[in-house]
């Protein structure tokens, strides 16, 4: 991400204000999210884990 201008603060900050946006906790230091494209993935990753876990808290108990 640094190509495209953030700096290390600015990619903290971008990080907080997509954990707020989509009610997700972001991994800690996570390799992949060098690139947008990065970013994307484990926002996606991250919110279809959070999805699945709600979804089975919401199950029965059996």
């Amino acid at each position: 991400m640094r190509d495209k201008g953030f700096d290390s603060l600015a990619i903290v900050e971008f990080l907080f204000e997509i954990e707020d946006r989509f009610k997700i906790s972001m991994p800690d230091p996570d390799p992949s999210i060098e690139t947008l494209a990065g970013l994307a993935a484990v926002v996606d990753r991250v919110r279809a884990e959070a999805a699945a876990s709600a979804e089975q808290q919401q199950q029965p108990a059996a």
